[in-house]
């Protein structure tokens, strides 16, 4: 097959694997000027018991219409299917990078901050599958590309996938996962669910945090729950919302993607948005927020009197500081530009930019080695505001933040207010308080935000107090080149 040629122009250049009923080749498209690589699926004849040809045959094409139907920039796209010289073909985009499990190595462990971030990375792929109508069936690693070009998770492989309510285009055999540890029951039994994804997910979330394979985690040999190997450190919400994932039991797992991402999303929003999602489920009446703000009332005013004497010594610690700041030359910054926001900011080359959409998030900066991060966000304002009135209630927000759910009490100290900040050449206003997240780590953060167009533009800078200050200087740079 090596050096022949599809359709009159894909050139195939390499063998890549095969599968139950395909094999799979690396091509170059040779009308394309630079010869663009592509992958080519050839149909097995005959293919691996127990399938069929009729069932091989009718997987690849309903791979074809459900790639045509997926038309999204994290999923390949869909070249053509048809047979050449009798032999059934799908093309589709290669692409460029390496398979997550390159990240996720053994004994290596991610933070939480890096695992809620790759679950919410993941989970936004797995929606959008799901809004079509079709389960993945095996989301695992291998079919996860971090691409090159922009480092973006690609979601590859849908020759497992099965669409709902057309149960003639997958067999059982089709529907089973090419790595079974992260399957769940249900899907081995032939009867796949769309949670059953989240579980895969969940599992790949599980092997993020133990630097364990997901055949190596440990399962309940009487019930097949997934245990936490001991030794394992992590938020005890982070690990509850994991645990729902992987549940062996689909009708005890969350019913949908977007639920995962809600949950996690608490965890990892800016501590100032948490508050209004909290008060607004105690002003519905909601009877766990307002327990959570009647031992919040009794804990902070304990923790204010208790707390004053170190505050204040904490001040004048922190006036007299003088850590080293971090240096980085203009020829490492590079330029994000959003579009459909209108916004635009230099960063270091190695503070990756991971794009997010959710409750006003446009994108986060990370700055690996210390997990520090500049996020910014958009929201749209109800009503026209002045930039004073912005503040005061913003400002409120973060005085009377004292817990974010029903396990942790969080209290913010603010530090220090600038009321004479700019932010893109136009007025803002700045804020900076400390905090503990879910572990009692001491955080440090800064916000700064100005209005145009009845919009709030706000970039907030969030790092370990040890490193808060070392990091300052080029957090300073990135929010000084922010135009909007």
């Amino acid at each position: 097959m090596l050096g022949q040629t599809i359709f009159g122009h894909y050139e195939i250049t390499e063998h890549l694997k095969d599968t139950n009923y395909c094999h799979i080749y690396l091509a170059k498209d040779r009308e394309k000027l630079k010869k663009d690589l592509r992958v080519v699926k050839r149909l097995k004849q005959p293919p691996s018991p127990p399938l069929t040809f009729q069932q091989a045959q009718d997987g690849l094409k309903a791979e074809a219409q459900i790639l045509d139907d997926l038309k999204h920039d994290q999923i390949p796209q869909l070249f053509t299917i048809g047979e050449d010289n009798s032999e059934l073909y799908l093309v589709q985009d290669y692409i460029e990078g390496h398979d997550l499990s390159q990240e996720l190595k053994p004994s290596q462990r991610l933070s939480e901050g890096e695992v809620i971030r790759l679950l919410l990375e993941i989970l936004g792929l797995v929606k959008f599958v799901h809004e079509k109508n079709i389960i993945h069936c095996d989301i695992n690693p291998s079919n996860l590309i971090r691409r090159t070009s922009d480092s973006k998770l690609v979601l590859i492989d849908f020759g497992s996938a099965k669409r709902v309510g057309n149960l003639g285009s997958n067999s059982s055999s089709q529907v089973q996962a090419s790595i079974p540890s992260y399957a769940p029951p249900e899907q081995k039994n032939g009867h796949p669910t769309f949670n059953s994804d989240i579980y895969a997910v969940g599992m790949i979330g599980m092997q993020a945090l133990t630097g364990l394979s997901a055949g190596d985690i440990p399962k309940d040999p009487n019930t097949s729950v997934v245990m936490w190997p001991s030794g394992t450190k992590t938020s005890a919400k982070l690990k509850e919302i994991i645990e729902k994932m992987v549940h062996p039991s689909f009708r005890e797992r969350y019913e949908s993607a977007d639920k995962v991402l809600q949950a996690l999303t608490k965890l990892s929003l800016p501590r100032r948005i948490r508050y209004k999602s909290f008060m607004e489920a105690m002003m519905a009446g909601d009877p766990t927020a307002v327990a959570q703000l009647v031992t919040g009332v009794v804990i902070g005013l304990v923790a204010l009197i208790l707390g004053l004497p170190g505050f204040i010594a904490g001040i004048q610690q922190m006036s007299n500081s003088t850590d080293p700041k971090e240096n980085v030359s203009s020829d490492n910054f590079k330029t994000y530009k959003n579009s459909q926001y209108g916004i635009t900011i230099k960063h270091p080359k190695d503070w990756k930019p991971q794009e997010i959409g959710i409750d006003g998030e446009v994108v986060k900066f990370v700055h690996q080695p210390s997990q520090a991060n500049v996020v910014i966000s958009v929201k749209s304002l109800p009503d026209w505001m002045s930039l004073q009135e912005y503040t005061k209630q913003s400002v409120n927000n973060i005085e009377n933040e004292f817990l974010d759910d029903k396990k942790q009490i969080k209290k913010y100290k603010i530090e220090g207010r600038n009321e004479k900040a700019t932010l893109a050449k136009r007025p803002a206003f700045q804020v900076v308080y400390t905090g503990k997240d879910e572990s009692n780590n001491s955080f440090k953060m800064m916000e700064v935000w100005n209005l145009k167009d009845k919009k709030a533009y706000i970039i907030t800078y969030e790092a370990a107090s040890g490193k808060y200050d070392e990091l300052s200087k080029v957090v300073d740079e990135m929010v000084d080149s922010f135009e909007n």
